[in-house]
């Protein structure tokens, strides 16, 4: 895995000023968490403009959301979003500073460690490649899916890494999708090479 050192330039600096003091608190609470979406994508391919923060938490940690929005003044919408094999995931939003703010309660069908060794950019813990992957195929929206497309093309991540990431989640079909994406990941690179 090789970081893009350069994974937040497109994202406007008040979105990366509000995950900042996000992160900050929610670490001060002992909270694990990492970003996700957009920013978390930029960091493992090209960079990307986001309009919000995407941040992955415990599912315990809605108590401290409940704080977050007390004290910016704001109040918390709450959607059930239906991830691949049924499974519904929690989303809080928070208006912070005027940048929306979504958290994804991790439900009990996710693996455990995915918030583990959550490698930082710029202070900000993002989720790991495996994990990051994860999320996108749970999702199964167009647009994950070309984030996959472009997170393998990049050649930042390890195809085989999060293969064997998802098979010991008990993800194969997951796996089996990936391996698809990693060919036609291939099929893109193979265009724009001069002949």
């Amino acid at each position: 895995m090789r970081l893009n050192i350069a994974a937040f330039e497109m994202v406007p600096e008040n979105i990366q000023k509000v995950a900042g003091l996000i992160s900050r608190f929610l670490k001060k609470r002992g909270i694990p968490h990492a970003v996700a979406g957009g920013m978390a994508v930029g960091a493992y391919s090209d960079a990307r403009m986001t309009k919000d923060v995407d941040i992955v938490v415990p599912a315990e940690a809605e108590s401290v959301i409940a704080e977050i929005a007390e004290r910016v003044g704001g109040e918390i919408s709450r959607q059930v979003l239906q991830g691949q094999g049924g499974i519904s995931i929690d989303l809080l939003t928070v208006v912070v500073r005027k940048v929306p703010v979504d958290f994804l309660l991790m439900p009990s069908e996710f693996p455990d460690d995915l918030l583990d060794n959550s490698p930082e950019v710029d202070g900000l813990p993002v989720l790991k490649p495996a994990a990051l992957v994860f999320m996108k195929l749970m999702a199964a929206r167009t647009k994950d899916m070309a984030d996959i497309v472009e997170m393998l093309k990049s050649g930042r991540i390890d195809k085989d890494e999060v293969v064997d990431y998802l098979l010991e989640a008990g993800q194969d079909d997951m796996a089996e999708e990936l391996e698809s994406y990693a060919m036609l990941a291939e099929h893109e690179k193979s265009k724009k090479r001069p002949k």
